[in-house]
């Protein structure tokens, strides 16, 4: 079993701020929406025997609120910057209207949403389209990923929005335009109960 979640909300998702890579905490909204998806998953009896996180404090403490709620604050967690959200480059930290002001609503939303289409870099040069990040993680799904769901671990994978938007291409095998269209809110969740679909999509 796989269960891929979006990280909870965060204080620049409530601000409506590009993150990135930026270290951003959760709201106490967002905190619940974490202990939420774990006692649903308690309910479920979807109990995770393994964790995966990216190294960012939002999907670290989703991670750990949802385990905690369903009972299973001691499983093993690999926390890895492969599964980072995209870096904005020079959008990181600013307000969407900032940006649209800035850029205009058609450029921004091609960043948004264009698989291939990079944002202008950051002062040392970072910056990331979708394909970018399809890139990052794809050695990580077919390498550890699928290694763990092969030997019939459940495991939860707490990543954020565009990182699961390309891991879901990759796992799902959709369109680059089915991929962009994917939307997952904070605290939201995909469960796949049968894996050995996903690594005939891969």
């Amino acid at each position: 079993m796989l269960i891929l979640v979006r990280h909870g909300e965060s204080a620049w998702n409530a601000a409506d701020r590009f993150a990135g890579w930026a270290d951003v905490a959760l709201t106490e909204v967002g905190r619940e929406q974490a202990r939420d998806v774990g006692r649903r998953l308690l309910d479920d009896g979807c109990v995770p025997t393994v964790a995966h996180t990216s190294v960012l404090t939002r999907a670290v403490s989703t991670a750990d609120l949802i385990l905690d709620a369903c009972g299973a604050a001691t499983v093993p967690t690999l926390r890895t910057p492969l599964l980072n959200e995209r870096h904005y480059g020079a959008l990181q930290g600013l307000p969407r209207t900032a940006a649209v002001e800035r850029f205009g609503a058609a450029q921004v939303a091609r960043w948004r949403r264009g698989i291939s289409d990079r944002p202008p870099a950051d002062a040392a040069g970072h910056g990331e389209s979708l394909a970018d990040v399809r890139a990052r993680i794809r050695p990580y799904v077919e390498t550890v990923l699928f290694r763990v769901l092969d030997a019939g671990d459940p495991v939860l994978l707490v990543s954020h929005g565009n990182t699961l938007r390309m891991l879901r291409q990759i796992v799902e095998g959709l369109t680059d335009a089915q991929a962009s269209a994917l939307e997952l809110p904070t605290g939201g969740y995909v469960r796949y109960e049968d894996v050995s679909v996903l690594r005939r999509a891969c």
